[in-house]
């Protein structure tokens, strides 16, 4: 079983690029260094892929692939954030995070 950590956020507004950069070159890789922490990709929103639906509030998304239901990563991250070992920065626009956490629910269908 695998599962997937959606987090959404923004950056403060003025340093797009300072967060940019400490995404890719710091709080990603200290997070795929903890245990139960897989994969990781940033992916930014595009144009509506259809009229009429919602668009998120957030520009920026983080997929993280999680071991098992989750649980041992994000208990190491959470101990990991206390501890001083995960760096976050004021670039980051705290009030725009959300995060939700999404479990296998069927099996992957793959295109013929």
């Amino acid at each position: 079983m695998t599962t997937i950590l959606l987090v959404f956020s923004d950056a403060v507004a003025g340093r797009e690029a300072e967060y940019d950069e400490w995404y890719e070159h710091t709080h990603l890789p200290e997070l795929l260094a903890l245990p139960g922490f897989i994969a990781a990709q940033r992916w930014v929103r595009g144009e509506p892929a259809a009229q009429g639906f919602p668009v998120p509030a957030q520009g920026n998304l983080a997929i993280y692939e999680l071991e098992g239901d989750g649980e041992k990563a994000l208990a190491a991250m959470m101990e990991a954030v206390g501890a001083g070992e995960v760096h976050m920065s004021d670039a980051i626009d705290l009030t725009t995070i959300s995060m939700w956490r999404f479990g296998e629910h069927g099996a992957r269908q793959v295109a013929p």
